[in-house]
């Protein structure tokens, strides 16, 4: 029988398995897919993890398990679950793991295009009223030229 580890309330599996194969460093993630299916859970993922570290350091650990982390949809089951999991993303944040970084990586360009969609509309709006300022501090002295011009030409052409 695996022996069974406690961390903070978790007990992930040691030797955990997949399929009736165990899960080593080597191991390429099961993502969760359209309908049903097998799929790693939070356990496989953080086993997985606890290999990767076996073999490199944290930071390369962390670099590894976020491409395949990044690999999920956000409808896939992990994705959605394990970050819930308060046991799972302690250990993940404790070892440098942005588990949230799918989120990121889809949401985050949106809200940045709609950041500058807004911001360019309102350098535009910006634009349009400095112009219209700028004009309309021109209208009261572009009217005194005009009236000045017009007073000239009407002298000079029909009161003469």
């Amino acid at each position: 029988m695996a022996k069974v580890s406690y961390i903070s309330g978790f007990k992930p599996r040691i030797g955990v398995n997949f399929a009736g194969q165990p899960i080593t460093a080597q191991s390429t993630p099961v993502l969760d897919a359209w309908g049903w299916g097998d799929y790693w859970q939070c356990a496989e993922w953080q086993a997985w993890h606890v290999e990767l570290r076996k073999l490199m350091s944290a930071k390369d650990a962390a670099l590894v398990f976020t491409a395949a982390w990044n690999q999920q949809d956000s409808f896939a089951g992990p994705y959605n679950w394990c970050k819930y999991n308060s046991a799972f993303r302690n250990y993940m944040r404790s070892q440098g793991v942005d588990i949230d970084s799918v989120a990121s990586a889809i949401i985050m360009p949106i809200f940045d295009t709609a950041g500058n969609l807004t911001q360019g509309g309102a350098n535009i709006i910006t634009n349009v009223t400095g112009g219209a300022t700028f004009l309309s501090g021109l209208a009261k002295p572009l009217t005194i030229l005009a009236l000045v011009g017009g007073s000239y030409y009407v002298y000079k052409n029909y009161i003469k």
